[in-house]
């Protein structure tokens, strides 16, 4: 969503973004490569659950996912921004949430994980993905920030993760790692 049709953005965390750093073509290019590839990885023999990591995958970057928030972000873009709280958490479930929830539900799936185990990873996934978004946008000054305010947006964060973190306690140390992006999240 960089790419100048979109939001057409200088940098991306500090850095130039590719379409700038490369051109657009070469950008437009590279994602089709990274997620092309992506596909290809995953579907290589010995992969446990591959359909289902597929399936997760797809549904996280279509239109359900990635490709329908990105709409909607882009429809709040042509009425000069002027969205209100829920069309902005709709954007960020359906991109920011999306994209890590897929992250920890295929991990998730690779490693057999229960039915129940893969509802508490979604709903962890969910939670800490709408928070990184919160935060993201307090440190932006912009979207959902912007409407609701500073102390707002950091209460609901916290209590966002504050969920996400009993989602894990089932694992026990098992989920030391998602349990440590849930606080470093907590602490940016």
């Amino acid at each position: 969503d960089d790419l100048p049709a979109m939001d057409n953005a200088e940098t991306r965390r500090g850095q130039p973004s590719c379409h700038r750093r490369f051109g657009e073509a070469a950008a437009i290019l590279v994602g089709d490569a990274l997620l092309t590839r992506a596909f290809e990885v995953l579907s290589a023999d010995g992969m446990p659950n591959t359909l289902a990591i597929l399936r997760t995958l797809g549904q996280a970057g279509g239109t359900a996912g990635l490709i329908g928030g990105q709409v909607l972000d882009l429809e709040c873009g042509m009425r000069n921004g002027e969205c209100g709280i829920k069309e902005l958490e709709e954007v960020a479930r359906r991109k920011t949430a999306a994209l890590i929830t897929a992250a920890v539900v295929t991990g998730g799936l690779s490693a057999g994980a229960s039915a129940q185990d893969l509802t508490r990873l979604r709903r962890y996934g969910e939670r800490v993905g709408l928070a990184f978004q919160l935060m993201d946008d307090l440190h932006d000054r912009d979207g959902l920030a912007g409407l609701r305010g500073e102390a707002a947006v950091r209460r609901q964060a916290a209590r966002l993760l504050e969920h996400a973190a009993q989602e894990l306690v089932p694992f026990g140390r098992r989920a030391w790692l998602l349990r440590e992006l849930a606080d470093w999240l907590s602490r940016t």
